[in-house]
């Protein structure tokens, strides 16, 4: 669930403007295109694409985190089912709970895209 929403959101370019006085700043032609020295976002922590930089590899970043999110599923359906045999399924539903929050707390905090991804991947595991 995490990973479409972070998906979802990824995909969003927020808004940029050419920063003052640069020559050869176009609206019309691609980020990618231009020197990342030209333009500046407008919001710069609107969105992870402004936020990481991520505006030239969009359709990456945005598997990267399907793909990071399902190891920690998978983690999850070899883990909770014994763990909820052994110790019942009310204390490892909670006990996960408190994962998924934590690991949503990481998220929100990552100051990278590797630590954010990383964080996806744990946020996996409680929810199988």
């Amino acid at each position: 669930i995490n990973a479409e929403y972070g998906g979802l959101f990824l995909l969003v370019i927020p808004e940029w403007k050419c920063k003052e006085g640069a020559v050869g700043c176009n609206s019309t032609v691609a980020l990618c295109e231009m020197d990342r020295s030209l333009w500046e976002w407008v919001n710069p922590d609107k969105t992870m694409v402004s936020y990481f930089d991520l505006q030239c590899s969009i359709d990456k970043a945005s598997l990267a985190i399907s793909l990071f999110f399902i190891p920690g599923c998978v983690v999850g359906l070899l883990l909770n089912g014994q763990l909820s045999d052994r110790f019942g399924r009310k204390k490892v539903l909670i006990v996960g709970m408190i994962c998924d929050i934590c690991c949503n707390i990481g998220q929100a905090l990552s100051t990278n895209f590797i630590l954010y991804s990383v964080f996806i991947c744990l946020s996996g595991v409680p929810f199988m």
